[in-house]
């Protein structure tokens, strides 16, 4: 089943909230993908999980894209019943990052969707323990969003680069 067949019937069962299939020209290692209203992305990826016809039983990874205006979020499925894999990926504005979570779907979205929150600033509601998972907890900004600028200096020591290579 190609990532085309999984759009057809997604379109069918969700056809307000299946947005558009992308690549493979375009798509990440020229893989297509399905883009989701965010709105429906927790209904959708536990049909994906739950359906006979797909059964993507593994959440491969999830991660965020930084697009400027707009936060993609990206899940890797995998079927390992049929040994395919799907990109889905929504987008949520920059300025009011929000989307359902995942986590109780997969276990393992816990720790991606922490890593997602503290790197890019997206807010996962219903999420059960979100913080930082990689910064301190006062930490302030997002450090892998375009917007985000270094602090000057973080508990009052300074973050000024000083380069260790001597010119001649």
């Amino acid at each position: 089943m190609t990532t085309e067949d999984v759009f057809e019937k997604l379109k069918e069962w969700f056809p307000s909230n299946i947005l558009s299939i992308k690549g493979p020209d375009i798509g990440v290692n020229g893989e297509s993908w399905i883009e989701v209203d965010p709105i429906a992305i927790k209904e959708i990826i536990k049909y994906l999980k739950e359906e006979r016809e797909f059964l993507f039983d593994y959440l491969a990874c999830e991660t965020a894209i930084d697009l400027g205006e707009n936060i993609a979020i990206v899940y890797i499925l995998f079927s390992y019943s049929l040994r395919q894999k799907l990109i889905i990926k929504t987008l949520v504005p920059a300025d009011r990052p929000v989307v359902q979570t995942v986590e109780d779907i997969w276990g393992a979205a816990n720790w991606y969707e922490r890593e997602i929150f503290d790197l890019f600033g997206v807010l996962f509601h219903g999420h059960s323990n979100l913080r930082r998972i990689m910064l301190p907890e006062d930490w302030v900004g997002h450090p892998l969003r375009k917007s985000y600028r270094e602090p000057i200096e973080f508990r009052r020591i300074s973050h000024k680069r000083v380069s260790s290579i001597k010119e001649p």
